[in-house]
């Protein structure tokens, strides 16, 4: 390859990356994109991707000066030149159609006088998904050469995997949809259905029915937590979670984390205190969000300990940072999992750990808040006993 051609290879390559790495929310708007980019590489005027099924050939999206290519037109696959490329599951270049004997009869040259092309499968998921094709009325000229064909492989092979991935953000963005609007909707409603049944009926019903309704309230909530941990997780996972900052104090994050977490506190018999003085220092966070984290963080810390104990939120100052810690005198962590315990679907294997349920989210969902914040979370056992849990946000 000369030195031209290593040059003109470079740039192009960046100019994939750039594509690549944008987050597209159409369909549309991505396959325009690789297309710009192809004819931009290989100067032709059409570019069109296409999706093939069975015999049948569908324009998903095309750029061109020539009448009749718009999207969701359809042709037999065996009138378009992209029949050779499935045949042969690679890439296929016509530099001069018309003087090839055994194309120049070919419906598509017929018709449209297409001199030059060049065709690529799209697979996506291990499948071929269609073709990213480039055609012409021109004959091509200089012919197409290995920097032409190596360029046209790696843009559909990258094509194929931005649509392959963005198919998976669509089925997750429809997946929560449907969880939000078919599930968290009416547990939403059926609790508080139950709690004003229970203030209503509290003093009026028997043992046995009281009972009922007390194990009815805990599994809607547990239902509640788990449907509302789900579509968390999957927000993080598509990229869609935003913080939104502002300056607080951490002595509040401690105030409020104990003030919310007081009656789940008292129904363990246990309490929640700050030991130490809090520095009076500000950090510049999503306040609901921090206070998710130190809430899941002291939710557990209860959790995982014996009746009547303490959990105590300690701070540690840096000159970057703060550390804000949850320490509890628990039954700890086992040492196989320390290093696994913020991986989604974690759960310590233990019948106590089992029987307080749980998604196995709740710690992945912490550490991808943390994350976003760019800061640091981690845990590690006591000495004596239990185990301590940390957050580090920067100042």
């Amino acid at each position: 390859m000369s030195l031209k051609n290593k040059d003109q290879y470079i740039q192009s390559l960046k100019k994939l990356c750039e594509v690549s790495s944008n987050r597209y929310q159409s369909l549309d708007v991505l396959c325009k994109s690789y297309i710009d980019l192809g004819r931009d590489i290989l100067g032709m005027d059409t570019g069109i991707v296409s999706h093939i099924s069975d015999d049948r050939y569908r324009i998903v999206w095309s750029e061109s000066s020539m009448p009749g290519l718009e999207k969701n037109v359809q042709f037999k696959l065996g009138e378009t030149y992209c029949s050779a490329v499935i045949d042969k599951k690679d890439i296929v270049a016509y530099n001069n159609v018309g003087r090839d004997p055994n194309m120049k009869n070919h419906p598509v040259y017929v018709n449209a006088n297409l001199e030059s092309y060049i065709g690529y499968p799209i697979i996506v998921n291990n499948r071929v998904y269609g073709t990213l094709n480039f055609s012409d009325t021109r004959t091509r000229t200089p012919l197409f050469d290995e920097y032409d064909l190596n360029m046209m492989t790696l843009i559909s092979t990258a094509l194929g995997n931005a649509i392959d991935y963005f198919d998976t953000l669509q089925t997750r963005e429809d997946f929560i949809s449907i969880v939000n609007h078919e599930l968290r909707t009416p547990i939403t409603s059926l609790t508080g259905s139950l709690k004003l049944l229970n203030d209503f009926t509290k003093d009026k019903l028997d043992k046995d029915s009281r009972d009922l309704l007390d194990i009815s309230l805990r599994n809607i909530d547990h239902l509640l937590e788990l449907v509302t941990d789900i579509l968390d997780y999957e927000k993080f996972a598509l990229g869609t979670v935003i913080p939104q900052l502002e300056e607080v104090s951490v002595k509040a994050i401690l105030e409020n984390t104990i003030n919310n977490i007081k009656g789940y506190a008292l129904n363990h018999s246990s309490t929640v205190q700050i030991r130490g003085e809090v520095p009076p220092v500000t950090i510049k966070v999503d306040k609901k969000k921090i206070l998710q984290v130190m809430l899941n963080l002291t939710t557990n810390a209860l959790k995982f300990s014996p009746e009547n104990s303490e959990v105590w939120l300690e701070v540690e100052e840096e000159d970057s940072g703060v550390y804000i810690k949850v320490i509890d005198s628990g039954f700890g962590i086992p040492k196989d999992k320390l290093e696994v315990i913020f991986d989604s679907f974690t759960q310590i294997d233990s019948t106590d750990a089992r029987q307080q349920g749980g998604t196995g989210l709740g710690l992945a969902i912490c550490k991808r808040i943390i994350d976003i914040h760019g800061g640091e979370i981690g845990a590690k056992n006591n000495k004596n006993k239990g185990s301590t849990f940390y957050i580090y946000l920067k100042k």
